[in-house]
């Protein structure tokens, strides 16, 4: 901490941040982050800007976001094999003929996710 600490002061322009958690007035903890920038050497400020703000939400949605990931990892590593079939086409429009040695015969227009059949008088 303290070398990082001296690199900030000896390099201008240098940004760094911190996050922490620190007790409210009203008794909750919260996260915060402060992100410090040197500009010391800057003709008009001449020092350090210090810009500090809760990030408790964000910290939530990471939180809940980690979870869910770990609950999918989860699933999918107590997944064995997968059964069943998936039939899919395109929809069709109209009536197509297939060939079939020397006989027509009419395919059937389907929906997408149904199984293709054949009319076969």
């Amino acid at each position: 901490m303290e070398s990082s600490l001296s690199e900030f002061w000896k390099n201008p322009g240098a940004r760094d941040s911190i996050q922490y958690r620190a007790k409210h007035a009203n008794g909750t903890w919260v996260s915060l982050e402060v992100v410090a920038y040197n500009l010391l050497e800057h003709p008009a400020v001449r020092g350090v800007v210090l810009n500090g703000r809760d990030i408790s939400q964000r910290k939530r949605e990471d939180a809940g976001k980690d979870q869910m990931i770990a609950e999918l990892q989860q699933t999918i590593a107590n997944v064995k094999t997968l059964t069943g079939v998936l039939a899919s086409a395109p929809p069709a429009k109209k009536f197509k003929k297939v060939t079939v040695g020397a006989k027509s015969r009419p395919t059937s227009a389907i929906a997408p996710g149904r199984i293709l059949t054949h009319h076969v008088p």
